[in-house]
């Protein structure tokens, strides 16, 4: 007859064992997966409200959210390369001030570099409870294909105004709501099943 120990370890090995088939089911760009095992939608990581969607909140934690950032001081220009993948949809390229947000939210471009986007102001650091202040959807535009997309970027006292390189002819601006000295710079995908490679260098001013 077993002992009460050995039962006991027999139920602990259980529950490890389907902890650990539980850690395994999340859907592949479709869910995201809780620290602890939970499978949530790919939409509730570091989503509108900052809302915990994960029984732990492991889905709103600085760690979940974090990307890839760089400062960008009035005067600067810098060069913001992605890994770009389908996956992720749409872009937030984002000027932040504490807990205040500016953002161009980007959907694709046209043959010649044309980009649709929308500017919003005065988002919460979640990006998201914004201001629309301006739309452009250019025509013959279509969403990003899966590669390497370089975006020239420039901070003005106003504005911070962004392109695809090697078209300077077709900007995006969005203007500054905080008139910080530096603040934060990031590119955000919009769905986020996993971290997008990001790279920033500076360049001079142009």
């Amino acid at each position: 007859m077993p002992s009460v120990n050995n039962t006991v370890a027999l139920i602990l090995a259980f529950i490890a064992l389907c902890s650990a088939q539980r850690r395994d089911t999340c859907e592949a760009n479709q869910q995201f997966r809780c620290d602890d095992g939970q499978c949530i939608q790919i939409l509730g990581r570091c989503d509108l409200n900052a809302h915990e969607d994960c029984r732990d909140g492991s889905d709103e934690t600085p760690q979940a959210c974090s990307v890839p950032n760089t400062t960008l001081a009035v005067g600067q220009w810098l060069q913001a390369e992605i890994q770009y993948d389908t996956v992720f949809e749409e872009l937030f390229i984002v000027l932040c001030s504490g807990e205040t947000c500016d953002k161009l939210y980007v959907r694709g471009a046209t043959a010649d570099g044309a980009m649709w986007y929308q500017s919003w102001v005065k988002c919460n650091r979640a990006n998201f409870r914004c201001t629309l202040v301006r739309s452009e959807a250019p025509p013959g535009w279509a969403p990003f294909s899966s590669g390497r997309i370089v975006f020239t970027v420039r901070r003005s006292p106003r504005n911070m105004t962004v392109w695809l390189r090697g078209h300077p002819e077709h900007k995006a601006s969005v203007p500054v709501t905080r008139a910080d000295a530096k603040q934060t710079f990031k590119i955000r995908p919009v769905i986020w099943p996993r971290d997008m490679p990001t790279t920033f260098s500076k360049l001079p001013p142009g």
